[in-house]
Order: C-alpha cells, then sequence, then structure tokens
C-alpha cells in the first residue's frame, strides 16, 4: 500500500481512536444569483442625495410616515395636502392636517410623476458608487436585502444564512469564496462535502483520512483499514498463549515465541498451579454428579 502525506493532521490522540460511519454534514445552498424580485423601498427625504434640490413649493414627503411619496399620492379636497395613499386610507374621521371632518381624496399622478423624475446620486455615494439617475430607479440600483444587485456599494449579508457577516457586495465575492466558514469544502480524501467551518472535525471522523499506525510500524493508511491492520501487526501487543493459566503479560505479536521461550519457567508455575485449580473442580464435579445419580435411586 502506498503512502500519502496528508494535510495539517489531528492530533496523535485522535489518530488512536477507531474508524467510524463518515458524518453527514448539512450544507447551505451554493451561491446562485438572486433572482428576487426588488423589494419595494421607502426613503425618508434625508436619506436621498439631491443632485438639484427638489422645488420649495412641492411637499415630496408624505406627513403621516414622513417617507417620499415615491409610487403614490393622494390629494386632500379640504386642505390641499398630499398623503400616501397607504397612509391617508387608514385614517377614520378628520383629515390628519387641517381636523376637517368632511374631506374627499383623490389620486395626483402629476405629483408622483415629479418626484419619480428627481435627479439624485446613489444612497451609497459617499462610499464610492458614482451612480446618479432618476429617483425611480434608485431602488432597482440599490435592490436593499438581496444578495445580488447593481450597487457594488450596498451592504447586504452573506449568501450563506449560518455565517451572518454583512459586508459590501463587491467584497462579499471574496468573503464567500475565501473567507466564509460555511463555504463549502470537498474532502479530498473521501469526497463528502461540508462546510470549511467543520473541517477539522470530518478529518476526525473521515474513513478514507490517512492516518499513522498507533504502533509506530510507519505504515500510513485510510483509517477505515486501520483496524483489519491491528489484526496482523507485528507490533501490536496481543495476549500470552498461556494468558488463560494466568499470565498477564502482553507481549508485542512478532515476540510471542520468545516470551514464551524466555519465560518456560514462570509459565510451568502458572501450569502447576492451573492444573491443580482444575484437578479439585474436577474433583468437585464428579462428588456432584455421584450425589446425583445416589437421590434418582
Amino acid at each position: 500500500m502506498s503512502r500519502r502525506v496528508p494535510p495539517p493532521p489531528p492530533t496523535l490522540q485522535q489518530q488512536r481512536h477507531s474508524s467510524s460511519a463518515n458524518a453527514h454534514y448539512s450544507l447551505p445552498p451554493p451561491p446562485f444569483p438572486d433572482t428576487t424580485p426588488a423589494q419595494s423601498v421607502s426613503f425618508a427625504k434625508n436619506e436621498l442625495s439631491f443632485i438639484k434640490n427638489p422645488p420649495e413649493e412641492i411637499s415630496i414627503e408624505c406627513p403621516i410616515c414622513l417617507s417620499v411619496m415615491l409610487t403614490s399620492s393622494s390629494l386632500t379636497s379640504c386642505c390641499g395636502h398630499h398623503f400616501c395613499n397607504s397612509c391617508i386610507s387608514r385614517v377614520k374621521g378628520a383629515c390628519p392636517h387641517c381636523r376637517e371632518k368632511s374631506y374627499q381624496t383623490m389620486p395626483d399622478k402629476d405629483r408622483i410623476r415629479i418626484i419619480q423624475g428627481l435627479k439624485v446620486a446613489c444612497s451609497n455615494n459617499e462610499a464610492g458608487c458614482s451612480w446618479e439617475g432618476d429617483l425611480k430607479d434608485l431602488c432597482s440600483h440599490i435592490d436593499r436585502g438581496t444578495r445580488e444587485g447593481e450597487c457594488q456599494f450596498e451592504t447586504v449579508q452573506c449568501h450563506y444564512p449560518q455565517c451572518g457577516v454583512k459586508k459590501i457586495r463587491r467584497e462579499l465575492d471574496d468573503h464567500e469564496s475565501n473567507e466564509c466558514p460555511y463555504r463549502p469544502h470537498k474532502c479530498q480524501y473521501c469526497g463528502v462535502s461540508y462546510p470549511q467551518a467543520v473541517s477539522s472535525e470530518h478529518y476526525e471522523s473521515c474513513i478514507k483520512y490517512p492516518i499513522a499506525c498507533p504502533n509506530g510500524c510507519e505504515l500510513i493508511l485510510p483509517r477505515e483499514d486501520l483496524s483489519s491492520h491491528l489484526l496482523t501487526c507485528s507490533l501490536q501487543p496481543v495476549d500470552c498463549e498461556l494468558q488463560w493459566a494466568g499470565c498477564t503479560v502482553r507481549p508485542l505479536r512478532k515476540d510471542v515465541r520468545q516470551h514464551l521461550v524466555d519465560n518456560l519457567h514462570e509459565h510451568f508455575s502458572l501450569l502447576a498451579v492451573a492444573c491443580g485449580v482444575l484437578k479439585e473442580e474436577n474433583k468437585e464435579l464428579r462428588n456432584e454428579i455421584n450425589k446425583l445419580n445416589i437421590s434418582e435411586i
């Protein structure tokens, strides 16, 4: 059997463990591109970087939720203020601005077109993103909450849920490929895939992992073959052939015959004692048999 040199192995104490069935590991899915549609994102006015400030006479924030009215705007008939459709539809009773009890609302599509056409820079411009465009396109550019997106300076979470690390998109590829402890790793010996974080644990139980014979015979073999090797290893301690008679010495397999020769006197003494014990036990058995025979007469 050819010898193989393993990567940094487990400790010698770990190598002495007998082979066991290989563990199964639960892997997260591979980092395929995220095709989830962009979420509906709301912005506060102070979150936006306007290339040109909005006209002062046009209110772009909903007075209730304080978000920019990017997708809906309703005009009230009582005071002429604008609100998000979702906000004003939940109002019960008087107008939240002028407190008029009777009023109507109507969608203001012109206001929406004006707001959506405002020129803004990317919210991550201070981090280095140079994108500029219409406010209506900012959501799709940032694509908040998804791994993949146009803006490479948006901070998102590592694809592997167990990791939890957050970085800007342009740095996540390197993290997921080279740093993330939960990235998939394939064992070069058994072919099993598992998270990088459990590499040491896997090597401690991998049935194909090459380990050295614990007896020091210099043989390196897969862990699954260790048990069968120890049955023939010349350096494996074994019981003396007269262990039944009381010999407690465990010579190496290669030294068994020499052990018998070197300890003839001690072995004869053990055999004499063992034969005496057997003789007494045989006598007791005969007496028991005789008693049984007499009781049957």
